[in-house]
């Protein structure tokens, strides 16, 4: 062999020789030994808990749709509504009637805060609680006005000054008569609480109180005398009326038909047997 085609062919041994790197050995992979841990390693999860966990997760997606099934099950047209409460003002059947557009709604969907306030819209009403009844009814508690005079001739005003117009005051009976500018009912009222607790001390009775825009009071009581006590002070103008009636007055109120307290030292008597005859009673 020449020398050129010795050297040709260790160039061509050492290229088909593989690629040593320093410090490292070429081994085969052991596959076996891969799976076994993978295996071991599988055995050793916890797999009740997370088997538990899995459920858990089942679950909670499905609930809303198991809900909503139960509920179109159990889901049943309104049939029934009872109105029940202490009731004068209100006729409970008439009501009834008036709630009638709710029935045939579903039972769990309907908006018991619609049918609160359209039962809280009726002027007698003073508050109410709606219920559902299982399975295809609904409850209207009822809490009534309780009113404790009239107000302006056509309204009614309850025991905090509050104003309210049925279709039918008359059916409050006989109570006070209260007049006074728009806004002004709990003052007028507690004007009227004051003078009664007074003349009830005396046997006297309170029918009517009015007051005027200019701030006049007129006072009207249940034997039929009028008693004009003005503005300010009228504490004191009334305090004089009350002492001359019991001292002069009381023994004949029959014949008495108006008293004037607006006097400094005294009042104005107005007899029913004469037109013009005014006698003052000092005080």
């Amino acid at each position: 062999m020449t020398p050129h085609f010795w050297l040709r062919l260790r160039q061509r041994e050492a290229l088909e020789r593989p690629v040593r790197y320093r410090g490292a050995t070429a081994a085969p992979v052991d596959q076996t030994s891969f799976v076994e841990a993978l295996v071991h390693l599988v055995r050793r999860l916890p797999w009740p808990q997370i088997g538990a966990a899995l459920t858990i997760a089942i679950l909670a997606s499905l609930l809303p749709w198991l809900v909503g099934q139960g509920v179109s099950a159990l889901d049943n047209p309104i049939t029934r509504i009872q109105v029940s409460g202490d009731l004068h003002g209100i006729d409970r059947h008439a009501l009834e009637r008036e709630l009638k557009p709710f029935l045939g709604r579903s039972y769990f969907a309907t908006d018991l805060g619609r049918v609160k306030s359209y039962v809280e819209a009726q002027p007698w009403v003073a508050s109410v609680a709606v219920s559902r009844v299982w399975p295809d009814g609904l409850a209207v508690d009822v809490v009534e006005q309780k009113p404790v005079a009239y107000w302006n001739g056509n309204a009614l005003m309850n025991g905090h000054g509050e104003v309210f117009r049925p279709t039918n005051p008359q059916i409050a009976g006989n109570l006070p008569h209260l007049t006074g500018p728009q806004g002004r009912s709990a003052d007028v009222l507690a004007m009227a609480q004051t003078l009664s607790h007074q003349l009830a001390a005396q046997g006297l009775t309170l029918a009517g109180l009015a007051l005027e825009e200019r701030g006049s009071w007129t006072l009207q009581l249940g034997n039929g005398i009028q008693v004009v006590l003005g503005k300010d002070p009228v504490n004191a103008r009334f305090g004089r009326f009350l002492t001359v009636y019991r001292q002069e007055l009381a023994d004949r109120a029959d014949q008495v038909q108006r008293i004037d307290a607006r006097y400094a030292n005294g009042v104005a008597v107005q007899w029913k047997s004469s037109g013009e005859g005014i006698a003052q009673h000092k005080g």
